[in-house]
């Protein structure tokens, strides 16, 4: 079971007045303004916790600062380890930083989440600058409600499955705030309006959809999603209609006789199971899911039941009884 990515990296930026630079320092900026060296301290939390900050998948963490550097400073991370410390040299006052999380060492791998911070920075004091990284989808889940009925409501009742929306990192964690890219959804098939979504769009995990089904169609209906490159499933919602039987009672003459029942429902899957017929008769489905025939064949004379299943509705029962065709002569 994947963790959970909350895309919160909290950064603690330290200026430490004038003095000369510190571990990474970028290159300064015009000489003639004040020097500060900020200090950002990275923690990851370990695999083994429910991530609290950032990926747990997070090898490395680049950081820019942008205008000022061309290279990025790269530190390479352990989840569950540190915190990292990173100093930076740069101007008082408002500066921009770049934040890239990746699944390898390096700044190399899958790019995991991003962001760009602005923060001032004032001489003389500790700073604590709280950065949100944007997680970048890779792939997207798809599911109509919880339960497999709730992808096929009844046709001509208003039903309103939620779909839900799983986004997760190249890494296969699951992305959680804000997601670099929005998710679109799409929906094809012939609606006209039956199945309307409440949104096609989905920034973050905790943007609800609902399929506001008013049951005036049976035609199939598929979403998918998008989201830059990230793979996506589809999912339908297959309106069902009622099960109806040929015939729910039925007499059979003669051991090895046999009669036909059609049993039918719409873009349902029609079954049979032998109920209480066994050793007084057989039941063999054929044909296409959704309107089968029962070929229902006698091995013994008496009553019995034969019990027909549909897709999201009540079974439905037919009566077998089963006679001898012999005379007996006194």
């Amino acid at each position: 079971m994947s963790r959970r990515v909350s895309p919160l990296l909290l950064v603690t930026g330290l200026l430490v007045g004038c003095a000369g630079p510190g571990p990474n320092p970028s290159v300064p900026a015009t000489a003639a303004l004040p020097q500060a060296i900020a200090r950002f301290i990275i923690s990851i939390p370990a695999d083994k916790l429910r991530a609290k900050y950032v990926s747990t998948a997070t090898a490395s963490v680049s950081i820019k600062l942008v205008g000022n550097e061309t290279v990025p400073t790269i530190v390479d991370v352990t989840p569950g380890q540190g915190p990292y410390t990173v100093n930076f040299r740069a101007n008082a006052g408002r500066n921009s930083f770049d934040f890239n999380l990746y699944d390898n060492t390096g700044g190399t791998g899958n790019l995991l989440s991003t962001t760009q911070v602005g923060v001032t920075l004032t001489a003389g004091q500790a700073n604590v600058v709280p950065i949100t990284t944007l997680g970048v989808p890779a792939s997207i889940l798809l599911q109509v409600g919880s339960v497999p009925s709730d992808a096929t409501p009844l046709i001509g009742a208003s039903a309103a499955p939620a779909l839900s929306v799983t986004v997760k990192d190249a890494a296969g964690k699951i992305i959680t705030g804000t997601y670099n890219t929005a998710i679109t959804l799409n929906s094809s098939g012939v609606t006209n309006g039956a199945a309307v979504l409440s949104t096609t769009t989905v920034p973050n995990d905790a943007t609800a959809v609902t399929i506001n089904y008013n049951g005036a169609t049976n035609g199939v209906i598929t979403y998918s999603a998008t989201a830059g490159n990230a793979t996506s499933n589809s999912v339908t919602l297959t309106p069902v209609g009622p099960l109806v039987l040929s015939s729910s009672t039925i007499d059979i003459l003669g051991i090895g006789s046999g009669l036909i029942v059609t049993a039918s429902q719409v873009n349902g899957t029609v079954g049979a199971s032998i109920g209480t017929c066994t050793g007084i008769a057989t039941v063999t489905p054929s044909g296409p899911a959704d309107s089968t025939t029962l070929s229902i064949t006698g091995v013994a004379v008496g009553t019995c039941t034969l019990t027909v299943t549909g897709t999201n509705v009540p079974n439905k029962s037919i009566d077998v009884g089963v006679s001898s065709t012999s005379l007996t002569i006194n």
